[in-house]
Order: C-alpha cells, then structure tokens, then sequence
C-alpha cells in the first residue's frame, strides 16, 4: 500500500511531502522518504525493477526523479533519453524566512564536484556551504547565519546557489534575527 503525504507548516506554506509504504494488514510503515519543501506531483511505480518515478514541480523545469529501491536515492530522470543533469534539483529552503537554522536539500545525479554557496542581494559571496565531490542521490545542509569568517550576517534577503560545470540552481532565503 503507498501513501503520499503532504505537511504545511502554520502559515499554510509547504513544510513536505512524504511517501510511505505501508503493511497492507496492519497499516505499519515500511519504508518512508521524505521531500522537505517538494512539491510532489505525482508517484508512479515501476514494475520492471520495483521502484518509484516521482515528478517533482521544482521550478521552471519540472524534474522526474526515480528512487531506486524506496530508499531514496535518486539516480535518473524521465524515461526518454534525455541527459541526467535534468535531475539537478535545489529544493526551496525550510523554513523561510528563517532566525537560527535554515535546510538546504539538493539532488544530483550523479558524483559531481559542485559547490553550494549563499550570496547577498548585490551578489557578494557570504558563506560557502560546500565544495567539493558531493555523491549522488538526495543530500541537506544547513545555514545557520554566518558568515564565511563566522559572523552572523545582517537579517535580508540571500540567495542560495548550487553550482556544478555545467548547470546551476538558485533558491531565495530570508533570515530574520
């Protein structure tokens, strides 16, 4: 049995979106795999190798994610033969606007080198998150309001931009202190 479930937090905003699979007599969670900040579109099972395909409305492109054996690693994209850096996804932070902690969830589609780094509105390099080989599948890092020299940084609007060779994803963060 699967189910799909989706939060939203008091201010009616998206918190997640989760899918469980349950015992079909007792109703027990198998496995679950979160979305934080996802929208989830749609869940399709695949009979061929008994995973899911679940379509994700991430932006402007709306990426197709498979994750293999329901434990959340996602490795491909759509079923045509169009390239996996479609799977490159920064989800929207949680929560926004945020005072102390604030989650960065990404997806890749493969071991890359990329670099998760937060900018001000003028665009200057506040923080840098990460930077190097990252692994593929689902990853979180979190920003808790410092500065590269570990200052904390002024309340405002930043900007949260994945970056890898060839392809690039930007999210909108605000911090209130």
């Amino acid at each position: 049995l699967l189910l799909i479930y989706t939060a939203f937090n008091s201010s009616s905003i998206l918190d997640s979106t989760g899918l469980y699979e349950l015992d079909k007599e007792f109703g027990d969670v198998i496995q679950r795999v979160l979305f934080p900040g996802w929208n989830v579109r749609g869940v399709e099972y695949d009979p061929r190798d008994g995973n899911y395909w679940v379509t994700i409305a991430q932006g402007p492109d709306r990426s197709i994610v498979k994750i293999m054996g329901f434990h959340g690693v996602p490795v491909g994209v759509n079923e045509g033969k169009q390239p996996l850096t479609h799977a490159l996804v920064l989800a929207p932070p949680i929560p926004t606007p945020f005072s102390s902690q604030v989650a960065f969830t990404y997806v890749l589609p493969q071991e890359i080198p990329m670099k998760l780094v937060v900018y001000d509105v003028v665009g200057r390099k506040v923080k840098t998150l990460f930077d190097g080989k990252a692994p593929a599948g689902m990853s979180t890092v979190t920003w808790g309001g410092l500065d590269d020299t570990g200052q904390q940084v002024a309340s405002g609007v930043y900007f949260c931009r994945l970056e890898t060779e060839r392809l690039s994803r930007v999210q909108k963060v605000v911090y209130t202190r």
